[in-house]
């Protein structure tokens, strides 16, 4: 595990390194990101130790989740290399949302797009939100400034689902039922059905999802986010919630590249929402 996730640090510092030219390469791009794709599958997706790290961190800092997860490995990485992975992923995706106008070039995401480039405005405008040397009590306005920003990209998940949903309906390619209580997890796979290119490419995406909602990971976030809702919290306990803002946004970065990956190019989608009369805009 140590030595992959060497290699993994390595190779985020080269793309980092590139990406800060700001002169790219079309071939490079894809190469990157499908080092990102490998990286976030075998770290955060496939394996149990990430995200286990993390918990114990939360613990020994006085938040106890309930959640139980398993080690896989007996030689866990230190967990300054999960702060250093979580820190690179974040700061490569901001460069890609930043710098690289092609990235999740999407007319009927161009809002999720938005509320990205903003979490990434806050954080570099106000570094102490995500500095995780310093814990904050619930009389601290860092405290309320991490779970605003933790709830807004959260939030994220069913404007994705929501985009697909009114954008088939649109398109007269699904029967939505406004009736019906509509989650992520449950549904986003069948509301893409009408953006993915083929049948390869949605049994692909339906694998993709599979894993991303057996993960440890994603239930680790869906726990935080109830407990954020729902819990009592002891206004003297000191917590920060940087890392897993992080995890989060990375893990919806995730799910980004596999929507490049797996649909439709922008053009398409466009012109088959142009064919219904639309336009001005999905909500039309």
């Amino acid at each position: 595990m140590n030595k992959q996730t060497d290699k993994i640090i390595a190779q985020l510092e080269i793309v980092i390194t590139y990406l800060k030219t700001k002169k790219y390469e079309e071939i490079e791009i894809l190469k990157i990101k499908k080092i990102l794709v490998s990286a976030i599958d075998f770290l955060i997706i496939e394996n149990n130790d990430f995200v286990y790290l993390l918990d114990q961190e939360d613990k020994r800092n006085g938040l106890d989740l309930n959640f139980f997860v398993n080690a896989k490995n007996k030689k866990l990485m230190p967990f300054e290399d999960v702060v250093k992975i979580l820190y690179y992923l974040k700061t490569i995706f901001a460069m890609f949302v930043t710098y690289v106008p092609e990235y999740f070039n999407y007319y009927i995401y161009s809002e999720i797009k938005y509320m990205m480039m903003y979490y990434i405005k806050e954080t570099i405008d106000d570094p102490k939100i995500e500095a995780i040397n310093k814990k904050h009590k619930s009389s601290d306005i860092y405290f309320h400034k991490q779970i605003a920003l933790f709830k807004y990209i959260y939030s994220m998940y069913d404007k994705f689902l929501y985009i697909n949903l009114q954008v088939g309906k649109k398109m007269e390619l699904n029967n939505d039922d406004e009736d019906k209580y509509y989650r992520f997890s449950a549904d986003f796979l069948n509301s893409s059905r009408p953006l993915i290119k083929d049948g390869i490419m949605l049994r692909k995406f339906e694998v993709f999802l599979k894993s991303l909602y057996r993960s440890s990971s994603f239930h680790y976030i869906r726990i935080l986010r109830n407990n954020l809702e729902h819990n009592f919290i002891n206004p003297e306990t000191k917590f920060n919630y940087g890392l897993q803002t992080q995890l989060l946004f990375v893990m919806l970065m995730r799910i980004v590249l596999e929507i490049e990956f797996d649909f439709k190019r922008d053009s398409e989608i466009y012109d088959l929402l142009s064919k219904n009369n639309l336009k001005n805009g999905i909500n039309n």
